[in-house]
């Protein structure tokens, strides 16, 4: 189910027992007090269907945000809404059920993705310690030679000790991968203080993108270019939309209020990156109203633009298709800035890969880890033991996630 800002779908939404829900509104509109209202019709059984009357136990709910601020918020939204709830209720059923989960309340996993991927790696100590890091990735080299298991009392790795341990750690990698012919080439090309920068972003990719981008041929690349060339097209397209809504309502103030994005672009904005709307008005000043409503919306417009025009280059550079640039590039050794991008990718790819194995690897022989290793660290386990993640199904009537949107692949 979806819901929608209207005040039906909402209450529908929120006493909703089957199916996924997803609420869409916008910022500051009360998406995290609904959230809460969501919680106590779990906890006092107060749902629509198969879940009507049955209240939930606050340990069968399971509810994550980002930050420890929202989450401490959720919480004490939670507890006082139990506190109001119990002094409503004539039910003695229901007082005793909601008195029971207050008092239990410190039961609960309304958390971080972080804090509850951490309490998952402390229940399952065996199961952690069962798990093999190896030095380097099963993809580059068929066998690994050193593997190495994190053990109980482990620790997450504070700055300070991150920069002390990790010059070393930098050494250890350039010794064991001084052959390796991608390295020394971007090494030559970048210089090491902006390679290790670059690296370290790479690297908190996760491995299995790392690999694609490595393994990407001159024909995957395209195809990839021009799905993100139609991608970007789409949000310049979106980004436009209201400016032509704006011309469109104030048809008699524009001269053309139904131009194409591009166009618009060419004839509003100067080389300079500055708007001169009077162009595209009847009047010789722009009204200040007129530039105070279409600015914000012109400045993300150009944004889109100046993407979507530098991938057109990219297929439309004269007479030769990009395939072709990228072959030559590749037996003339002709430098092109453009086709070279390509190269670049695919070894810095390949590099980020065995840096992310080769540090975690590290990490871990030390009994440290990263707020990044914690989801990654989790993801693990539930792959190689899925009689955990079976359990923790079982264990949660209920998911509630705050600000989906901002939610990755792996969380």
């Amino acid at each position: 189910m979806t819901s929608n800002n209207t005040t039906t779908d909402i209450e529908q939404a929120l006493k909703s027992s089957r199916g996924n829900i997803i609420l869409r509104a916008g910022a500051g509109t009360g998406k995290t007090y609904n959230l809460t209202r969501r919680v106590m019709n779990l906890l006092s059984g107060n749902l629509d269907g198969e879940g009507k009357g049955k209240p939930c136990r606050v340990d069968e709910i399971l509810a994550l945000t980002f930050t420890n601020d929202a989450a401490g918020e959720m919480r004490e939204r939670i507890y006082a809404s139990i506190t109001e709830e119990l002094r409503s209720t004539d039910d003695p059923s229901l007082r005793r059920h909601l008195h029971r989960e207050k008092r239990e309340f410190g039961r609960n996993f309304i958390m971080t993705f972080h804090a509850f991927c951490q309490r998952l790696l402390q229940y399952y100590p065996d199961e952690v310690a069962s798990l093999s890091f190896p030095k380097t990735p099963d993809s580059v080299e068929n066998n690994p030679d050193e593997f190495v298991h994190l053990e109980a009392g482990f620790d997450l790795l504070d700055e300070y000790r991150q920069s002390v341990l990790q010059i070393e750690w930098h050494k250890q990698f350039y010794r064991t991968y001084k052959d390796l012919s991608s390295l020394r080439s971007q090494l030559a090309n970048l210089g090491k203080r902006r390679f290790e920068t670059i690296i370290e972003k790479l690297s908190g990719l996760p491995n299995g993108v790392l690999q694609k981008i490595s393994g990407l041929s001159p024909n995957d690349y395209i195809e990839r270019l021009d799905q993100v060339r139609k991608t970007v097209a789409r949000h310049t397209e979106t980004a436009y939309a209201p400016i032509r809504d704006y011309m469109e309502n104030h048809a008699d103030y524009f001269k053309n209020p139904s131009l194409d994005p591009v166009t618009f672009a060419a004839e509003c904005v100067t080389k300079s990156g500055s708007f001169r709307l009077n162009q595209l008005t009847n009047s010789k000043q722009t009204k200040e109203e007129v530039k105070d409503a279409l600015d914000p919306l012109i400045s993300n417009l150009m944004t889109w633009i100046g993407v979507y025009d530098s991938l057109n280059k990219l297929f439309n550079d004269g007479e030769k298709p990009l395939l072709n640039r990228i072959g030559e590039y590749q037996k003339n050794d002709t430098f092109d800035a453009d086709i070279s991008d390509y190269f670049n990718l695919v070894e810095l790819a390949d590099v980020a890969l065995r840096w992310s194995v080769f540090m975690r690897y590290s990490r871990v022989r030390e009994k440290l880890i990263t707020f990044d290793d914690v989801i990654t660290l989790t993801e693990k386990l539930l792959d190689v033991h899925p009689e955990i993640a079976s359990e923790m199904q079982q264990r949660f009537r209920y998911i509630l996630i705050d600000e989906f949107q901002d939610t990755d692949e792996r969380q």
